[in-house]
């Protein structure tokens, strides 16, 4: 059977977004009506209001910033623990990338730790080769919701999160620039959505340095100065 990917209730207005993933073309019975009744956007984040809970159900969750969270391994007291700890070592990442500290480094992250987390991209599947998928964002309190068909009531999934911000690194004789990405992630776990489910916590991230650019920039940004 050819797999097909059927998009179900994805318009601008909703709270996140979910697909169906099939292993046929006709897998119709169990998709919600397209009633767009008690969405509202607020702040850029897509939000409910109001929800049918005899065709939806919720699937939330939220980002740990103000207890103890691990990243790359390192336990730290707090997100803003983290903060503080990458901004001091990020220079000697990108030494040892292969850039050295005739560099000034222009880290494109907010002055604060929550722009780490505000707008991550959040991404749900369902294990195994049928059922639903669905992205949404985190909020600038650190929390994500979206909604599924009831027919995902106990329902396994796979949860993650990922943020991209750009680090700009700039040759200070030449001004020559240098795009690199950094990549904050929420390792990947498994949720069992049922009715009045308690949230999922992300609480396990990685980071990650690339070469590629970035599609996403920050506003604002932390200017490191060279090493001395």
């Amino acid at each position: 059977m050819r797999k097909s990917l059927s998009m179900v209730l994805c318009a601008q207005f909703l709270a996140g977004c979910y697909m169906q993933v099939s292993d046929s073309d006709d897998s119709d019975d169990h998709r919600p009506t397209t009633s767009t009744s008690g969405y509202s956007t607020a702040d850029g984040y897509k939000t409910k209001k109001e929800y049918d809970k005899t065709k939806f159900i919720e699937a939330s969750g939220f980002v740990v910033g103000a207890f103890a969270v691990t990243v790359d391994g390192e336990s730290y007291p707090d997100l803003e623990s983290f903060y503080t700890s990458e901004l001091q070592r990020l220079p000697a990442r990108m030494e040892k990338a292969g850039y050295d500290s005739t560099y000034d480094i222009d880290f494109k992250a907010q002055v604060g730790f929550s722009d780490l987390y505000e707008h991550m991209t959040v991404y749900l599947l369902a294990q195994g080769s049928n059922g639903y998928q669905a992205t949404t964002y985190i909020d600038r309190n650190g929390g994500f919701k979206t909604y599924l068909p009831r027919s995902e009531i106990d329902v396994d999934y796979r949860v993650r999160a990922n943020k991209r911000i750009r680090v700009i690194l700039t040759k200070a004789e030449t001004h020559e620039k240098k795009v690199l990405c950094y990549n904050f992630s929420a390792k990947e776990t498994a949720a069992h959505f049922k009715e009045d489910a308690s949230p999922v916590i992300l609480d396990d991230f990685t980071t990650a340095i690339t070469a590629y650019d970035c599609q996403e920039e920050s506003t604002s940004g932390v200017t490191i100065p060279q090493r001395p």
